[in-house]
């Protein structure tokens, strides 16, 4: 056999090649897909995966924008030694019916932005009837919270400065509160609040104190902003004259006075709205926060140990689930003294709550705090979902 090999005559060389080459490079590639398969799989594996990101930040800011009052993110400014990009010029498009002409106003009449996730923390205590080792406890607890939670807003429980006594010591413990806006000296309570605020440059919901009114006392509720002026003040509704299952009675009334007002106030974009304890029991309050605008509601309280375990966590749920709203509950726990030297014991369990339902943080048996993440698209999606403020028929 001779090579090159002899080719009939109606078969060119240029021709065996035209014929070879292809076939030897569809071969090769036959050889070669499996590897290149996996390759491409894996690429489009990781573009897939990234486009899940994108469509979910994409619902996030829908699900934000869809409630009034919604803004855009702010576009961080450009590095200084990069100057800044050139941005097209939108095409114009039909406006939607929707889309918010005005910023929602709070109960003060100001205007405040779209609230973004902020961090509340609940602080538990074991209060007493002296005011001066409550404040040291309540600074002990807000503190550490602070330096490990680093929250946007700390809330006390009900009657953090002076709970139990007898009727003399809880005049000798309550305050002249400055007038509203004043920025008036108040006594040590008010101070503290206005101080922790101010040093930590957070909001702080201060429970409730006792406040001095002539011949009454009134349980009042006070929030400070990280300017330390007070932006909030409401005065306990609903007052707890009761007996519990085991025959205690509790005359609130005896001593304390009622208030007759709403009260909403803005932190961080978010409406707060307060209440106080018992006011859990009449729905009707939270509706009216509700209409008010609130999407985070204070409880702070010191529920009996009879009344807590059987309704305390149902209540604040119901509550939650009916105005879907936040609920932020700080309350007090263990033993204190009646007036007359008797024990009473609270049951504590401070927790925070979605607008869902759930309870998204608690705090277990003894003194301490919960931290939960206040995030207005789940707010938003509740009430996109469901628009039970809408259905209402009857009142």
């Amino acid at each position: 056999m001779t090579f090159p090999p002899t080719l009939p005559d109606w078969l060119p060389w240029w021709l065996a090649l035209v014929i070879v080459i292809p076939v030897t490079i569809y071969v090769l590639a036959l050889l070669a897909m499996p590897f290149s398969v996996f390759g491409v799989k894996g690429r489009l594996e990781g573009v897939e995966a990234r486009l899940d990101e994108i469509q979910g930040e994409i619902r996030s800011l829908s699900l934000r924008l869809r409630e009034p009052g919604a803004e855009l993110p702010p576009i961080p400014p450009p590095s200084p030694d990069q100057p800044p990009p050139r941005l097209a010029q939108p095409a114009r498009a039909e406006p939607r019916l929707d889309w918010p002409r005005r910023a929602p106003t709070s109960s003060r009449g100001t205007t405040h932005p779209r609230s973004h996730p902020m961090r509340v923390s609940v602080v538990q205590m074991n209060a007493g009837h002296e005011k001066a080792k409550n404040i040291e406890q309540a600074k002990s607890l807000i503190e550490s919270a602070i330096a490990a939670d680093r929250p946007d807003v700390v809330s006390l429980p009900e009657m953090w400065s002076c709970l139990g006594g007898n009727r003399a010591q809880k005049f000798a413990e309550a305050e002249d509160l400055p007038p509203p806006g004043s920025n008036r000296t108040g006594g040590p309570a008010y101070e503290f609040l206005r101080g922790i605020a101010r040093e930590n440059r957070i909001h702080v919901h201060g429970g409730s104190i006792a406040e001095r009114a002539g011949e009454k006392l009134f349980n009042t509720s006070l929030v400070f902003d990280p300017n330390g002026s007070e932006i909030g003040r409401y005065r306990k509704i609903h007052l707890f004259d009761i007996v519990t299952p085991d025959g205690t009675g509790y005359r609130e009334s005896n001593v304390y006075g009622s208030g007759d007002e709403i009260v909403t106030c803005a932190a961080n974009g978010t409406k707060l709205g307060l209440a106080i304890c018992y006011d859990v029991r009449f729905p009707e309050l939270f509706l009216a926060l509700r209409r008010a605008g609130a999407d985070l509601i204070f409880l702070p309280s010191a529920f009996t140990v009879q009344t807590g375990k059987d309704h305390w966590e149902t209540l604040i749920r119901a509550r939650a689930i009916e105005t879907q709203c936040w609920f932020a509950a700080a309350a007090t726990c263990g033993r204190h003294s009646a007036g007359d030297g008797s024990p009473l014991y609270t049951y504590g369990h401070s927790l925070v709550c979605d607008p869902w339902g759930h309870v998204v943080a608690k705090v277990s048996d003894g003194t301490g705090w919960a931290t939960a993440r206040i995030d207005p698209a789940i707010t938003a999606k509740v009430r996109r979902d469901m628009p039970v403020l809408e259905h209402r028929k009857l009142v």
